[in-house]
This record gives C-alpha cells, sequence and structure tokens, in this order.
C-alpha cells in the first residue's frame, strides 16, 4: 500500500513540473552572451522588472523581460515597455519552466542545453553567475545624449552622423592593405562615405577574416573573456590574466568599445571591431585577426551603430573586409 502511494505521488509530481506554464516578455534573440547583455542593458535603462537572459536549445541567447504567473500579468506588463523594447517587437511568450526557479543561486542566467539533474543549474550557468558577480559592481547607465529634432535628408550632406538613422543600411568596409575603415551610409539607391578611420589588421602572416558578414553585438565599456589559450599565452609572459577582465582593466585588450562580427576563420567567428591599450599600433598590421581602433573613435563608431540599430536594424549593417 505504501508503495503505491508513493507512486502515485511521484507520478503527481512529475505531473506537476511537466505542466509548470509561467510567462515573459521576450525582446532579444543574439548569436552571443554579449549581445544579450547589450540587449539587458538596453532594457535595464527605461524598465524596473528584472531582466533573464537564457541560452535556449538552438543555442541561441534569449533576453526576457519579467516573469509572470498568468498571461494577465504579462498583458498588463507589455502595456508598460519601454520605446527600445516596442523597437524590438517584443512579445508575450509562455514558457514550460520557470525563470526564477534558481533565483537564490544564479537569478539572471539560465542554460537549457545541459541542466545538472540534482541542482538544475549547469557549468555555463555557473560562469554565467560569474559574468553577472562582476556586471553588478558597474552601474548601467542612462542614455543622456541629447535629443535631435527632426530633419529632412539635406541635413545629411552637412552632418551625415547627426542623423545616421535616415540612412536605409549602413556598410563598414575594412581594407587591410591600407589599414583604412570607411563607414558609408544607402539611401535611396546612393551611399556616401559617413566617416573614415585609420584602423590596425592582421599581422602578414595571420590568415585573416575576409568577404561579407553581418555584426551580432554592439558593446560600449565591454568586459573580456579571453580565451583559455589567451590566458596561457599571458601566463608564459608572467601575467595571471583573470578569466572576465572588467571595463577599464590594464589588461582589457578590447578598450573602450567592442563590435562583434560574424566572420569565421577556420572555425573560429572571435572577429571584432575593437579599441585597444596601444594606439601607437594603429595604421599597422599588428593584430591577431581583429579590427583594432582608437578609442575615442571605436566609441564613435560604436555609439552611431547602436543608434542605427536602435531604430532600424542591426541586420542591416553589413562589414566587408579585405
Amino acid at each position: 500500500m505504501k508503495r503505491v502511494i508513493f507512486f502515485v505521488l511521484f507520478f503527481q509530481l512529475a505531473l506537476n513540473c511537466a505542466n509548470i506554464k509561467t510567462y515573459t516578455i521576450a525582446v532579444c534573440t543574439t548569436l552571443d552572451f554579449d549581445g544579450a547583455m547589450n540587449c539587458k542593458r538596453k532594457i535595464v535603462k527605461d524598465n524596473k522588472l528584472e531582466v533573464f537572459i537564457v541560452k535556449d536549445k538552438d543555442k541561441k541567447f534569449k533576453t526576457y523581460y519579467g516573469s509572470f504567473k498568468n498571461i494577465d500579468e504579462a498583458n498588463n506588463a507589455i502595456k508598460t515597455i519601454s520605446d527600445f523594447m516596442k523597437i524590438q517587437k517584443s512579445f508575450i511568450k509562455e514558457l514550460s519552466y520557470d525563470l526564477e526557479q534558481n533565483n537564490d543561486k544564479n537569478p539572471l542566467f539560465l542554460d537549457l542545453n545541459s541542466m545538472d539533474e540534482k541542482s538544475n543549474i549547469s557549468n555555463e550557468s555557473i560562469l554565467g553567475m560569474k559574468y553577472f558577480d562582476e556586471i553588478k559592481k558597474y552601474k548601467f547607465e542612462k542614455n543622456n545624449e541629447p535629443k535631435h529634432k527632426a530633419v529632412n535628408n539635406s541635413i545629411l550632406k552637412s552632418d551625415p552622423t547627426l542623423n545616421i538613422t535616415l540612412y536605409e543600411q549602413l556598410v563598414i568596409e575594412v581594407d587591410s592593405s591600407k589599414n583604412l575603415m570607411v563607414l558609408k551610409g544607402k539611401l535611396n539607391n546612393k551611399t556616401r562615405n559617413i566617416q573614415t578611420y585609420l584602423v590596425s589588421t592582421a599581422k602578414d602572416e595571420i590568415k585573416k577574416p575576409t568577404g561579407e558578414g553581418n555584426v551580432t553585438s554592439i558593446t560600449l565599456k565591454p568586459f573580456w573573456y579571453p580565451t583559455q589559450d589567451t590566458i596561457d599565452t599571458f601566463k608564459k609572459r608572467g601575467i595571471d590574466l583573470p578569466k572576465i577582465v572588467p571595463p577599464g582593466h590594464r589588461f582589457n585588450y578590447m578598450g573602450s568599445a567592442k563590435i562583434n562580427l560574424t566572420h569565421i576563420v577556420d572555425g573560429k567567428n572571435t572577429f571584432r571591431i575593437h579599441g585597444t591599450l596601444d594606439e601607437t599600433t594603429i595604421g599597422t598590421n599588428e593584430s591577431s585577426g581583429c579590427i583594432r581602433m582608437k578609442n575615442n573613435e571605436v566609441i564613435q563608431l560604436a555609439s552611431l551603430l547602436n543608434k542605427f540599430a536602435d531604430t532600424r536594424d542591426i541586420d542591416n549593417i553589413k562589414v566587408f573586409l579585405k
């Protein structure tokens, strides 16, 4: 009899777990953690609820706003979302798991790919906790950029950067033979140069990324997550490089901003446009494959791209490397 009662209770518990339903507001889907964090930063500027990042079964990162017990709560919340979330075409999503199930251990990151049976916390989630432990030390800054008055297209002739959102598409072209980068804007089938930058590109002996690609994320004051190979290389030089290098750290080689690219070389897609710790190398072939910029210039570029992506779409930014 006891055995029967046990199995009945077990079955009921399993059924209850299987029927867990929560609701959230889906905002962004990105290819990497940095992109999800960039989305999170923009959400928390003007919203009050928790923002969760979930690495889904498709290996993409989903950024969710809020956790609601029923559809009515979610409907009330979506009425008050920020302009950024509206531009992202945010929508209510039903989940079969509880975003807050591990709230005491890891409140903001969940990996659905490799759950541990006992704790429901994956190795990557634990790493995610470390990311957020570092990130908590830094306050998200409000966007204090002055709002420009509406203008007609003729303003592009006098200041092409002022109203970057008037363009239909942005194009970044990098010529490694000249170490030059040109930001261009397309409007009404016409292309004009917006800004030209002197940059540093890959060393001659390094196989560098080429061809057409896209931007996956844009981050100001970025954290740097060096690979184990990079950490080992620094170790040989007598430098204990942390696994998470915060903004402003003397060994944060991302500088003041980073722009992640989709370009792939030998299966690796770790290529970026970013700042530098040594601006004397700008104009030379000195990098390991990334495109380095002066820090004040990469801030300008990242800010322009962010403004464009917020109004248009990050997919409308094309990158051509040669």
